[in-house]
């Protein structure tokens, strides 16, 4: 069923893209980018642009204590 929405705070966002997930996850888009090359956090490819779902960013984030290190750093 199809309701009409009359207030968009009423919606509750499924995906982000790269810019709001770096700055939901304090990163730059360019880390953001990295982790999503490297695997560590689910995206989907439309072609120009990533949409990465928020609860990936959740479980990424909950999903380790250790400090996150830049993701060129060994």
């Amino acid at each position: 069923m199809t309701r009409l929405i009359r207030n968009p705070d009423e919606v509750e966002v499924a995906a982000v893209t790269v810019a709001v997930a770096a700055a939901m996850m304090s990163l730059s888009s360019w880390q953001v980018r990295k982790l999503i090359a490297d695997g560590k956090l689910r995206a989907r490819n439309t072609g120009k642009a990533y949409i990465i779902p928020v609860a990936a960013i959740n479980d990424f984030l909950a999903g380790s204590d250790a400090p996150m290190r830049h993701p060129d750093s060994n």
